[in-house]
């Protein structure tokens, strides 16, 4: 993996960073030299996190947006409660 960060890199995670640059390595903690590392959760693939049934999401989303849909229909009114209130959430 290359990461390219130009003059510096900076991670922050936690409420601390890490930077390296030109100058050397940085914390906002001590860094501890040796040791072990700290037990972690195993990294998972993205299909690994997908749920078991990706068609049950999709039937969510469609049975939602007829409902919307037919609610606004119902109301006379050319726009969605849905697509009304993404509106809001993007302005």
């Amino acid at each position: 993996m290359v990461i390219d960060a130009g003059t510096s890199l900076t991670l922050t995670a936690g409420g601390h960073h890490l930077v390296i640059n030109a100058g050397g390595i940085f914390s906002s903690v001590a860094i501890v030299e040796g040791g072990a590392p700290v037990a972690g959760v195993a990294a998972q693939t993205a299909l690994a996190a997908m749920p078991e049934d990706p068609q049950a999401l999709l039937a969510l989303s469609v049975t939602a947006q007829v409902a919307a849909l037919t609610q606004a229909a119902e109301q006379a009114s050319s726009v969605c409660a849905v697509c009304e209130k993404l509106s809001q959430v993007s302005a």
